[in-house]
């Protein structure tokens, strides 16, 4: 399921870019770069794609990047560049919010979203000793944040 239309992407961006050169099939290009760069940032944490419903903040951010790809496309040839700061706005947006969701795993509990399984029981570094004495190195490690 795609995270967005081309229906969106238009909405979005008509009073910023001349639609009539763009067919739907154009957008859909930007959305799939959009979601293949959700997908191989969330990929380590949850299974992607995601499912039906695709949680708001993925729309949002597939969305956000579209637009800044769109933008960026619609004016590389015309000499006068004042639109290309809102493809960085765009684009750094939806950065920040994937970064937010990856780091924070915001997903987590949300219909249509399956973490992946983290390995679970290593708390630290582990090291054992059949030693009589404490090792120096030991107590170091034994000051590890867990």
């Amino acid at each position: 399921m795609p995270y967005t239309t081309p229906e969106r992407i238009e909405k979005l961006l008509r009073e910023f870019v001349d639609l009539e050169k763009y067919q739907p099939e154009d957008m859909e290009l930007f959305i799939q770069k959009a979601e293949a760069r959700i997908n191989d940032r969330l990929r380590p944490y949850y299974r992607v794609p995601f499912a039906d419903p695709v949680p708001d903040i993925i729309v949002s951010i597939a969305e956000d990047f579209a637009c800044s790809f769109l933008v960026d496309q619609d004016y590389v040839d015309r000499p006068n560049s004042e639109q290309v700061p809102l493809a960085q706005v765009f684009f750094e947006r939806a950065e920040k919010d994937l970064e937010r969701v990856a780091a924070n795993l915001t997903l987590h509990g949300l219909p249509g979203v399956v973490p992946v399984a983290q390995p679970t029981g290593m708390r630290g570094p582990m090291v054992a000793t059949n030693t009589p004495n404490r090792s120096p190195m030991k107590a170091v490690l034994d000051r590890w944040p867990v």
